[in-house]
């Protein structure tokens, strides 16, 4: 076993970004911070199971909220992405059962409201929202729409060279 200890001296206070399946030491973090999405299960269910994350007096954050911003994509939670199967030569994508799926911001903005709303019920301290943007996937027409299976809150456009 490896002692870890933590020398960093910040103005602030240190948590870790910890996945569902791992066991944490949070005796050495002020923080108990988990990446801890919602895929299907219902509302309560989803609150309720961050009462195994409660360790004493330490302030709880969920350091990923969010989805992909397509018809469904709530539903699918954090896994949402996985839709997109691969991408072709032209930049288009191939997405599960060969269906393009459909953009939906207002989707993306219900859940993440939705989600902020539970956690704020369930006297969680901070929620951080996945992510602003991911460039790797461009926003497009079509089956050319990328962008829409990422959880980014805003779209990345082609790049089309710059014009300094």
């Amino acid at each position: 076993m490896v002692e870890i200890k933590l020398t960093l001296r910040v103005g602030g206070q240190i948590t870790y970004s910890a996945g569902s399946w791992e066991v944490v030491d949070w005796d050495i973090f002020d923080i108990v911070g988990i990446d801890y999405n919602r895929r299907g299960e219902t509302a309560e269910k989803y609150v309720s199971c961050l009462d195994r994350y409660r360790i004493g007096r330490k302030p709880l954050a969920v350091l990923e909220v969010g989805c992909c911003a397509y018809e469904g994509a709530a539903e699918r939670g954090d896994g949402g992405f996985v839709l997109l199967r691969g991408t072709n030569p032209d930049g288009t994508g191939t997405f599960e059962n060969d269906i393009v799926p459909t953009r939906s911001e207002k989707e993306q903005a219900a859940y993440i409201g939705t989600q902020l709303e539970l956690l704020n019920k369930a006297r969680v301290d901070a929620a951080l929202i996945y992510l602003f943007s991911f460039p790797c996937l461009a926003a497009g027409k079509g089956a050319r729409n990328l962008d829409m299976v990422s959880f980014s809150l805003v779209k990345t456009f082609p790049w089309k060279g710059s014009k300094i």
